[in-house]
Formats: C-alpha cells, structure tokens, sequence
C-alpha cells in the first residue's frame, strides 16, 4: 500500500530550493514531481541536500548531495523510470555487497517520474574516463590498478554473482585511486539463464508491457555483455560465468596498458572473427614507454585471454601469479601497520544506509509503471540469491592502502572529471 500522497505546501516542504548551488534543472524536477510525491519521499527529499549536476546520460543526471547533519557526501542518481527493470536488478544483487573495490549503495527511492538513488560519490570518475585522458597507464599502475580489480572480483564471485559486462566504463575510481566495481544492472546469479533473466523482470509489476516480451532477442544479446569485452564462448551462445569474466579482466588490464581493447573493430562481424580466431597483437604504447612489457604481464594476459575457457587461466593461478609479487609486499607491509585505513572505509560508508554499489549511468530501457512500494517486492525476487549471498560471505582479506601508496595512481587520475559519466556500449 502507497503512504498518502502529500500536498503540495510550497517550497518550504523541500530545502532543495534553497541551495545556491541548485541549477533550474534540479527546481524544475522537484517542483514537477511535488504534486504526486507521497509522504515518505517528501521526508526523504528533506534530508538531503542536492548541489550540483556531476554529469548526465541519455536516461539519467548524477548530482552532488550531502544527507543532513553530517559531512558525508553522496552522488544522488535521478534515473527515468524506464530504467527500472535493470535497476532492479542492480539493488537485488548489490545491496549486501560489502568491499572496499565495490563502490557503496545506499538508498533509493520513486517519485512520480524517476527513481533516485543515493550511492557514493566516486571523484575520480570512470575507468574509461582516465584512459581517454592520459591514453595509456604505466605497467606499475596497471598492477596497482588491476590489483584492486582482482580482489573486488574474486569477493563478487565468492557470492555467486557473475558480472557479465565488465568494462572500463563500469569501473570507478575514488578519490584516493581505488578502483571500485560498480553497476549491476547486467549482472546475475551463477546459475542464471537468460530466460531466468528475463523471467524475473517479466513476473514483476511491468509485466503486462509487451516490449520487454518482444526485446527478448535484445535482451539476450545485451547480456552478452560489450562485444569488445566479451569472451569467444558467449559470443557463441554460451552463458556468461568466471571463466568469461577473468576473460573481460584480462581485456581491461590489456586496455589499461595500450589505451585500447586487445580486439577492435567498429564492424560487429570483424569483432566477432577477430576475438574467435585471432591472436591479440602483443601489448605495445608509446606515450609512457617505448619498451615492452615485462614478461611476467605478457604471461598474465596470455593466460587470462586463452580462448579456450577450460585452458583459461582460473582463480588460484590468477592469484598466485607472479605479476602480482610486487604489489602483494606492498599490502603486506600496510597490514603490519594496522588497519587505520580499512576503519576508514567502514567510516565512510556509514551513516547513510546499507552498503553496495554506485550505479556510473546508463541502464537499458525498461518500463514505466510504479515501483513496488517497498523493496520487498524486489529482495522476494532474489531470495534465492541473497540467502546465497549470506551463506557464503567471508571476511576480506585485505585493507584500504594508505594514501601515501596510492601517489603514482592519484597521478593517472589526474586530468579526469569528478564524477563524469560515459555512455556504455551496446545498452
């Protein structure tokens, strides 16, 4: 049952109207929304401060915010609702996630229009934000960097999730350089099919709309995740899982190194034959260095992007891996200092709501219908999942890294834009 529906008092029901800092954008949604907000939204929208607009997609505006009475401040999403379905989605898969290279959910809420959610702010922008800026990393970034991609990895893996669509867009940085995973919206269960997929959205309350049923064949080939990224076997029809998500890893890393995917083609049918028959051409740059790749990187990306996914490399040879060897001192020697800083992250993420992940932009077109009053709709949906997800959480093993580690990544980072947004390939 919808809280009753509150009437509009005027600007003083809602203090976003009084920020200086508010564009005629943000006042033109929040008075257009006023009218049919119920109460719990009013009381929501008085406990945050919006400031200013981050960076927008085709759906969605990301916007500065601060919940009041604290110094904590957030990224507030505003997302149509024609995104719901893949927001959905995202919460059921998040919302109990809990890493320091997975960015924080907090909230989220419905208005009369759009769906909004509170998640952290990420400075340092995206992934791919950084590449487009300095064109390449150095080889002791890219460790330092993929580093973070593999613990953040290995604890959504340990849950059960399969990422799906790991690219650079969806990966985010804060503004120490931590890289953070985030947006869920492709993600799913390991075990779950595309018709599990499509099942769940189609048994919620949109499911009367028939173009989720007629996007079916879309949908399918959208969970296939970017063609740039995605591993041979799913380019032939098989689900993704690990193996095909260490296969996106390793592309990322190749990514970060040379400033472009080992396999590219703007013709999806060349893509195609080249990621199924191809060798990628050794990892090369230019801008940073002029000398190759130590042999120790060449052998990790050789390993991760075997075509082969029982021949891939898996987790215990990722881990052990003697690319990593440098790195691995470096955390050792923090954790024997304590752990001031991984306190510090748990600070951080405190005070506002649960923990998950920050949703960068662009979720695929969904429906417009209402949200389900509560989130309960949603978590019933994927009971299977979080009792999966709680049954099998462990502790992580390793801690925030004092900023003082972090000087030659803080570096990369420097040119990019707080909180900028990217358009994400193929959604």
């Amino acid at each position: 049952m919808h809280a009753p529906r509150a009437k509009p008092h005027g600007p003083s029901i809602i203090q976003l109207n009084s920020v200086a800092h508010h564009s005629s954008a943000i006042k033109q949604r929040v008075v257009e929304e006023v009218v049919s907000n119920t109460t719990l939204i009013v009381t929501w929208m008085e406990n945050f401060i919006l400031y200013e607009e981050l960076g927008k997609g085709s759906s969605s505006v990301v916007y500065k915010g601060r919940k009041k009475g604290t110094l904590s401040y957030v990224a507030i999403i505003c997302a149509d609702k024609a995104k719901r379905p893949y927001i959905t989605n995202h919460v059921r898969l998040s919302h109990d996630l809990e890493h320091p290279n997975i960015a924080c959910f907090y909230e989220w809420y419905e208005t009369s229009n759009h769906l909004w959610l509170v998640v952290e702010l990420c400075t340092g922008g995206s992934l791919e934000s950084v590449i487009g800026h300095d064109g390449c990393l150095s080889e002791d970034v890219v460790r330092r960097f993929g580093w973070d991609l593999v613990k953040g990895l290995k604890h959504i893996h340990e849950l059960g999730i399969i990422f799906s669509d790991l690219t650079p867009a969806k990966i985010l940085l804060d503004g120490s350089g931590i890289l953070k995973f985030g947006n869920f919206c492709m993600s799913k269960a390991e075990g779950e099919t595309v018709e599990d997929f499509f099942t769940l959205f189609s048994t919620s309350e949109e499911a009367h709309n028939e173009d989720i049923k007629e996007n079916f064949s879309n949908m399918r080939k959208m969970l296939q995740g970017s063609p740039s990224y995605s591993a041979p076997e799913v380019l032939q029809g098989s689900e993704t899982n690990m193996s095909s998500d260490l296969w996106a890893l390793g592309c990322v890393l190749y990514y970060m190194y040379t400033g472009k995917p080992p396999f590219y083609s703007d013709i999806y049918t060349e893509l195609t034959e080249m990621i199924l028959y191809q060798e990628p051409r050794p990892p090369r740059q230019t801008v940073i260095s002029s000398s190759p790749p130590s042999e120790d990187f060449q052998n990790l990306l050789k390993g991760l992007l075997n075509k082969n996914p029982d021949k891939r490399m898996d987790w215990p040879e990722l881990l052990h891996h003697p690319f990593w060897k440098q790195v691995l001192k470096e955390d050792m020697e923090e954790e024997e200092h304590g752990k001031e800083g991984h306190q510090q992250g748990k600070n951080e993420c405190e005070g506002v709501g649960s923990t998950s992940s920050r949703i960068p932009d662009h979720f695929s077109q969904g429906q417009e219908n209402e949200f389900p009053n509560s989130h309960s709709a949603i978590m019933k949906s994927a009971s299977k999942i979080s009792r999966k997800l709680i049954s099998s959480q462990t502790k992580s093993a390793t801690s925030h890294r004092q900023s003082d580690r972090r000087a030659d990544c803080q570096q990369a980072v420097r040119h990019t834009t707080s909180g900028s947004l990217k358009e994400q390939q193929g959604l």
